[in-house]
């Protein structure tokens, strides 16, 4: 067989998305995935354009999601700058490359930005919230 043990074969889903999917395959859960620090972000200076726009209107949204942490910004930073240079292309009437609109979509799918991506993940309440419930 091809490939080396462990790492061939589909991608891992992260411990937090198949709990927000409600742990459909009912294995046991790792316990030791890092927690990744989640902190306030600021656009970089280089992003500009439709990218800073994609920006102002993309991290507002997942952070209220309590999607991104600290280990997500090159994502979303690729995925800003991926938008910004289909739109530029699209604008100069230009079609968008294959390899471009193929990383468009990866990207997307890997923040929950698809509707089948967000399809696979439900959301849950917080500790407080369910706790709370409890008592109603």
């Amino acid at each position: 067989m091809a490939g080396v043990a462990g790492r061939s074969g589909a991608k891992r889903k992260p411990t937090a998305l198949k709990v927000l999917a409600g742990n459909p395959g009912k294995r046991a859960l790792p316990e030791n995935e890092p927690d990744l620090p989640r902190s306030a972000w600021s656009a970089p200076d280089y992003l500009d354009g439709d990218a800073l726009v994609e920006w102002d209107r993309i991290v507002p949204i997942l952070t209220a999601c309590k999607v991104l942490t600290d280990g997500d910004l090159q994502t979303v930073i690729a995925y800003c700058l991926t938008v910004g240079e289909m739109a530029a292309t699209a604008r100069a009437g230009d079609p968008i490359r294959a390899v471009t609109f193929s990383h468009f979509r990866s990207l997307a799918s890997e923040l929950g930005l698809t509707p089948a991506s967000r399809a696979r993940v439900q959301t849950i309440q917080s500790k407080e919230d369910s706790d709370a419930a409890f008592f109603d």
